[in-house]
């Protein structure tokens, strides 16, 4: 059975988790255990964009920010969105602030 992306959002934290799984039961179980939470108080919703990544259970930053979601600046831990951020990679990406620096660096 192919595997379907969920997303839980953690009203405590202010993050979102994605879980790939076949069913949203499971997608819950499987993210209750990972943050020590009650199944009984998850809620998960479809990301059907998200499916293609079940694989190797990494979604590029790019893929990420154009889907709305903010990423965490890899060098400041500033939350950036799809128009402040510099990606660098798949997995890395920088504020405006920091993509200064780096462009600088980089020149």
């Amino acid at each position: 059975m192919k595997l379907k992306a969920y997303v839980w959002d953690d009203e405590y934290s202010g993050e979102s988790h994605i879980a790939w799984a076949t069913t949203p039961g499971k997608a819950k179980a499987l993210l209750a255990s990972e943050h020590d939470r009650e199944f009984t108080e998850m809620r998960v919703y479809r990301v059907p964009w998200a499916d293609k990544y079940g694989d190797n259970k990494i979604i590029p930053a790019k893929e990420l920010l154009s889907h709305g979601w903010w990423l965490y600046c890899s060098n400041c831990g500033t939350r950036v969105y799809d128009d402040t951020a510099t990606v660098l990679d798949e997995v890395e990406v920088l504020c405006d602030e920091c993509a200064k620096g780096y462009n600088e660096v980089g020149k």
